[in-house]
């Protein structure tokens, strides 16, 4: 059986979890880290925030790639865990409630999977997964509500090709 354990994204993006990985630094790594086989990662970087247009500081690719290297770079060491470690990213998704729209989601979902798939040998990242298939109310302008690839009633958004043409695009 592998054991792990799952974190949100980046402190600055939730509201700080330092109290956590200090006290991690302060678990010696035979004690804790050294049964830890896999990190996982909670990311969803323009769910409940702004960001950047594309190509800018600030955009989906590059709050995704900072989340997986802060993770990485500064929190697994801090916890004495080891680069070989793999880090899963355990629920990803992009909403789309008002002010979004279902190609914002299409387009933002393709960027943070591509970023994740770039990633992936140099972060050791083993392991995807997509945080649900329906919406689990498509009226709803929670963006917790619009997570899926299909709405409420199952009619495929655009996410849900886009999804498709990715993941068929890429080597296991």
């Amino acid at each position: 059986m592998r054991v792990g354990f799952s974190v949100a994204e980046p402190p600055e993006w939730l509201g700080g979890d330092d109290a956590f990985w200090q006290h991690l630094a302060a678990t010696p790594a035979p004690d804790f880290a050294a049964h830890v086989d896999y990190v996982g990662l909670a990311l969803y970087p323009d769910a409940f925030s702004p960001v950047a247009p594309k190509g800018r500081p600030g955009d989906v690719a590059s709050l995704t790639a900072h989340a997986v290297q802060h993770l990485r770079e500064r929190c697994l060491p801090r916890a004495h865990i080891q680069a070989g470690v793999p880090i899963h990213i355990v629920e990803n998704g992009s909403p789309s409630a008002a002010p979004r729209s279902e190609r914002a989601q299409a387009e933002s979902l393709s960027e943070m999977i591509r970023t994740i798939l770039d990633l992936r040998s140099s972060a050791n990242i083993t392991q995807y997964e997509l945080f649900g298939l329906r919406d689990a109310d498509s009226g709803s302008q929670s963006p917790l509500a619009s997570l899926g690839l299909v709405s409420d009633t199952y009619r495929r958004k655009e996410a849900f090709e886009t999804y498709r043409e990715i993941i068929a695009g890429t080597d296991s």
